[in-house]
């Protein structure tokens, strides 16, 4: 009997401290949520004053860079952009200048003497053209007199060549843009010295220009003579 009072009191014991733990861990569990939700807001809250003190920081330290730099335009300096913006406009008459100075060049004669200082001994030319083929080989044609009143026994014909704008043009070949052809005479006073020679390979010339003759007479002498005749006539054989 005493046994079984021990036993009773013994499980009354158990089932209370079990009872107890339950509760307990109940407890745990409902306020484990909420003291993790306080603490999510509580980092949240520290987290967004936080970033909120960085980004005043941040401008406030951008602003002082940029003051102490000058980067700021004042209005004085946004009004003087805006007036020199706008680029001045030509006047209307020096335009008018300059296209009717172009139209004049563009009028040239097919040839014209250009610093000539022949001294009386060769010529203006009678015959001043040249021509191009389908390759872009370029022939010359030029005719001018024997003034010298010598017998010349060989002469050289130096050239350059030039392209529509006014600047050298070079051969396809070669890569000059001077040139020089040679002739054998004999050619008596006052008969023509002649030039018929295909000389170069240009798709860009427009114009060209005998800059000297050299002279050999048959006297043993020789004479160079600063000729300077140019031509834009493509109407050649």
């Amino acid at each position: 009997m005493k046994f079984l009072k021990g036993f009773t009191i013994a499980m009354a014991i158990t089932l209370s401290v079990v009872a107890a733990a339950m509760l307990l861990l109940v407890l745990a569990v409902r306020i484990s949520p909420a003291a993790d939700n306080n603490a999510i807001k509580t980092e949240a809250a520290a987290n967004a004053a936080e970033q909120s003190g960085g980004k005043a920081n941040n401008e406030t330290a951008d602003t002082g860079a940029n003051e102490a730099k000058g980067d700021t335009p004042s209005e004085d300096s946004q009004g003087a952009a805006k007036t020199t913006a706008s680029p001045p406009e030509e006047d209307s008459e020096t335009r008018a200048g300059s296209n009717e100075e172009g139209a004049n060049a563009s009028v040239a004669e097919s040839y014209e003497p250009a610093a000539v200082d022949s001294a009386g001994l060769i010529g203006e030319p009678t015959t001043f053209n040249y021509s191009v083929n389908s390759a872009d080989g370029v022939k010359l044609t030029w005719i001018a007199q024997n003034l010298t009143g010598k017998t010349i026994n060989y002469y050289t014909v130096k050239i350059s060549t030039f392209n529509p704008v006014g600047d050298p043009s070079y051969d396809q070949l070669t890569g000059e843009s001077s040139f020089s052809v040679k002739y054998v005479g004999p050619v008596e006073p006052d008969d023509e010295l002649l030039v018929f020679d295909l000389f170069t390979y240009q798709g860009a010339l427009e114009t060209i220009r005998i800059d000297e003759i050299v002279l050999q007479y048959n006297d043993g002498s020789e004479v160079t003579v600063n000729y300077g005749y140019q031509t834009s006539d493509d109407s050649g054989l």
